[in-house]
């Protein structure tokens, strides 16, 4: 193989040429030129032939190999990798074939399917959609009745059966922490498991406090698309209206990097779906890469981080869909670029990280949204000494947090919109947060507060702050390193409880906070005339989620946030709910949810709305075209995000499923 890439090298022409990857062409081959004629059947391949200036186009098909790139393009020849158009797979998963009747006892064997696997996959994926992993309960949680550091205590639940070998997924709520350990032994006569590892550290199960549920067992299996590999065999029960022939199912494999740059330079990598790797995606952590571009590619199920930059100078990331990852884009020691135009949404954990170092980079017209699960999930995240960024014109929506900060310096944030927080939406914390410009930004319907500093010298001016319940608008740990003026805050009428901290001081109104502060003195308490937005909204209580029901939510300070009739949507899902009972700390809805909440959703109060459209511009009588010279707010078109058009022309900057 050596000799003949040689003997290749040696024979191509100078200038950049077009390397052809087609591994459904009859004439594909490994020693071929890389033409029309003779493409190679690898991307593999072609990459390791490349030159500084080449196009290596790949043609329409699953490619499952690990692509590593051992040498880039050169200032000015790019080494670019390209798909001919949609349907480029680059796959980190084998396909399970021969697929036999279920041969086990089990009450569903009839409609079981069994194959040889010879690996425990972390993702298993019919076409490109993942399939769950079995587990009880099927929804909700169970509530351990205590345990040690390596044990679990849970009589009801685990009093029979016999679980050893398979796993369990375990939520300290103390610190909301979650984890996944192997079960060694079950004893169910005590309704006991002991697992391979400890719960967390040196901590213990608190007894009817902590989740957890059971996994990868066979006798889990119970409904279509679930899943569990015992002793070198998967068992499937297929989805509804599965055709292997048609809808391949694949097994996570291979790790590291289903596409590695390496320490690349001048590498373009452009329009693939990438998918199903036993770690992450894109990326690399090797050497010092410089000019890397991922533009328009689709990264999605990888059991790591989608796309992992790490010491890239001059770095392009645009147009992308990054979803259903455990973390979507990592960015560490980072310098000089921008990440633009992208989706990133429904990761396990993090959205979007800047971290370590990283610096001089601008993010704008990204759409970071839905990450709510594991952790402490947040939207966006800055930490471990980043500096300059420039966070510009993103929809940041439905997040744990939405830009959670620390050590962190220099930076703009400006034109956002952030919609709806678990906790605090913009908080630049740990007393190291420092010399923050926030600057026309729109901040609502969040479940703790807008923003909080603990920083020094940070200015905030021209924003819109709604915190969506009995919450503050902002809050400032340190009196006196905090710049504010010409902001516009309002919450809806009737709601009371703090609105503004200033040092040791809280006040609930702004004539007030104005006096303690010397703060704000052009800022009002004003209702910013939305052209379409919820009243208000509520964060359910996650500590007493197990009490949930899909018909009855505990909320604190219900009474205050809703009455019966009320519309409302839960967890920004677009279904229009009404409240049919109120009591001081739950509320019920009609029609019920499809299942139990796995976190503690968002409650959006739709009260006097004509539909469930979030549309955060100020009508054109809003007083935030009239406080201050220029118009208060984001002026982002939410819907067009959506779209993946940030620009609102029409012609959609992200890559769109499939």
């Amino acid at each position: 193989m050596r000799r003949a890439l040689l003997i290749l090298l040696l024979l191509r022409p100078g200038g950049a040429a077009e390397l052809l990857v087609d591994q459904a062409a009859p004439t594909a081959s490994e020693a071929g030129p890389g033409t029309a004629a003779q493409p190679f059947r690898s991307v593999a391949r072609a990459v390791a032939v490349a030159r500084p200036g080449d196009t290596v186009l790949v043609r329409p098909g699953v490619y499952r190999e690990s692509v590593v790139l051992r040498s880039g393009g050169a200032p000015g020849q790019p080494l670019t990798l390209r798909a001919s158009g949609p349907g480029v797979v680059l796959s980190g998963a084998d396909r399970v074939t021969d697929w036999q009747p279920c041969a086990a006892a089990h009450p569903l064997q009839a409609k079981l399917r069994q194959a040889a696997l010879a690996w425990q996959p972390p993702v298993l994926l019919a076409g490109d959609h993942p399939l769950r992993l079995a587990r009880e309960p099927d929804a909700g949680w169970f509530v351990a009745a205590g345990g040690g550091t390596n044990t679990l205590l849970d009589p009801p639940h685990l009093g029979t059966g016999n679980l050893a070998g398979g796993s369990l997924f375990f939520w300290d709520v103390d610190i909301t922490a979650q984890l996944t350990r192997r079960i060694v032994a079950h004893d169910a006569t005590k309704g006991e498991l002991q697992l391979d590892g400890g719960i967390y550290r040196d901590r213990t199960v608190e007894a009817n406090v902590d989740r957890y549920r059971v996994q990868n067992r066979l006798e889990l299996i119970d409904e279509p698309g679930e899943w569990a590999v015992v002793d070198g065999t998967l068992y499937l029960y297929p989805p509804v209206g599965w055709d292997p022939a048609t809808t391949p199912v694949e097994a996570a494999r291979r790790d590291r990097f289903v596409l590695d740059w390496g320490a690349s330079q001048q590498v373009v990598i452009e329009g693939f779906e990438v998918r199903g790797g036993a770690s992450h995606g894109i990326g690399s952590w090797s050497g010092q890469p410089q000019g890397i571009t991922v533009r328009r590619c689709w990264v999605h199920d990888n059991q790591g981080i989608g796309l992992y930059c790490r010491n890239v100078t001059g770095l392009t990331v645009e147009g992308n869909l990054v979803e259903r990852n455990d973390n979507g884009i990592a960015v560490m020691t980072c310098r000089q670029g921008s990440i633009v135009a992208n989706e990133v949404a429904d990761n396990a954990v993090d959205g979007l990280v800047i971290s370590h170092q990283s610096a001089d980079l601008t993010i704008r017209q990204n759409y970071l949204h839905d990450h709510t699960r594991w952790g402490h999930p947040d939207n966006m995240q800055l930490h471990n000494t980043v500096r300059n960024l420039q966070i510009v014109d993103n929809v940041l929506l439905h997040g744990g947090q939405g830009i959670m900060m620390e050590a962190a310096e220099d930076c703009t944030i400006a034109g956002n919109l952030v919609i709806g927080t678990a906790a605090v939406a913009l908080i630049l914390g740990h007393g190291n947060t420092h010399r923050f410009v926030l600057r026309g930004n729109t901040v609502a319907y969040t479940g703790w507060g807008c923003v909080s500093f603990s920083g020094q010298a940070c200015r905030l001016e021209r924003n819109i702050l709604c915190p969506g319940g009995p919450t503050s608008a902002f809050g400032v740990q340190t009196a006196g390193e905090l710049v504010s003026d010409q902001n516009l805050v309002w919450r809806a009428p009737g709601l009371s409880g703090t609105l503004f901290s200033w040092g040791r001081s809280w006040q609930s109104n702004l004539a007030d906070y104005q006096k303690v502060s010397g703060q704000d003195v052009h800022s009002q308490f004003t209702d910013p005339l939305f052209v379409n937005a919820p009243l208000c909204s509520a964060r359910s209580e996650n500590r007493r989620l197990p009490e949930f029901t899909t018909e009855r939510l505990i909320v604190p300070d219900a009474r205050q946030l809703f009455a019966v009739g009320d519309p409302v949507e839960v967890g920004f899902d677009g279904v229009r709910r009404q409240v049919t009972a109120v009591s001081d700390d739950s509320l019920n809805l009609a029609p019920p949810l499809p299942e139990l909440a796995e976190q503690a959703p968002t409650i959006l109060n739709w009260r006097g709305a004509a539909e469930l459209r979030l549309d955060l511009l100020p009508r054109p009588t809003s007083p935030a075209l009239k406080l201050a010279a220029e118009p208060l707010g984001a002026r982002l078109d939410l819907a067009a995000y959506r779209r993946g058009d940030p620009n609102g022309d029409g012609q959609p900057e992200v890559r769109r499923r499939g």
